[in-house]
């Protein structure tokens, strides 16, 4: 069945992000995190800052975009999108397909209703935490929100608190000496905080070095709902 085109056209607000990797745990405990100087946690919270402010290599591509929404564990509605930046800067998207992987009835859990709600809420939450706002990165540095804790392999955690609202935080793993980001995550809410949502940011690097978001995830385990967003087939763009 279709699916309604409210549903396909909310994927026009997601934003790409930049940076992020998640590394495999494993079964040996990891060692304590020990706290990064505060002159230290501001200048790599002021390397990240810069970073994002500057980030424009990916408008010199298009790509495929796939969303897909989970509901009790199943895959319920995909749209794939054909993406790519306008001459104005903002991200442009062009549905290519866009299905449901079983029929819906009216009035139970799944309905094209609830996705549909459920999507417009969820990607514009995840516009907040898949690509960090630096002037609001800038608050939190100026009102002293920011801490920060050594990682392996030379890495730094950068903790983000009451980043875009009361009680939530997003959390940065990167390099203090390049500025590199490694990671994204942001622990959000929807309707209150009793209504959690987890936003995990994977990300690639093209040959030339770019980096590009490979995979977002975006979870609300009360809800049993979640959406995930893999991007593929970067190419330059012709002309």
């Amino acid at each position: 069945m279709k699916i309604p085109h409210r549903v396909i056209a909310v994927t026009a607000i997601l934003v790409m992000a930049s940076p992020a990797a998640f590394a495999q745990g494993t079964s040996a405990p990891a060692p304590a995190a020990r706290s990064v100087p505060t002159a230290d946690a501001r200048g790599a919270a002021e390397k990240v800052i810069r970073s994002l402010r500057n980030d424009t290599a990916l408008r010199a591509y298009q790509w495929t975009e796939t969303m897909v929404v989970i509901v009790n564990g199943k895959e319920k509605t995909t749209v794939v999108n054909a993406c790519s930046y306008n001459q104005e800067g903002k991200l442009a998207r062009t549905p290519v397909n866009a299905q449901t992987s079983e029929h819906m009835n009216k009035g139970i859990p799944g309905t094209a209703a609830e996705i549909g709600s459920y999507t417009r809420g969820a990607v514009a939450l995840m516009r907040e935490y898949v690509r960090p706002n630096p002037d609001k990165l800038e608050a939190c540095l100026a009102a002293g929100r920011v801490s920060a804790s050594e990682e392996p392999g030379q890495r730094v955690q950068l903790t983000f608190k009451n980043y875009s609202k009361p009680g939530d935080d997003l959390v940065v793993i990167m390099s203090p000496a390049s500025g590199h980001v490694f990671s994204l995550a942001g622990s959000s809410y929807m309707t209150n905080q009793a209504d959690r949502a987890e936003i995990h940011t994977e990300t690639a690097e093209l040959p030339d070095g770019t980096v590009y978001p490979a995979q977002v995830k975006f979870d609300t385990p009360t809800r049993q709902m979640g959406v995930t967003v893999r991007n593929s087939d970067y190419r330059k763009k012709s002309g």
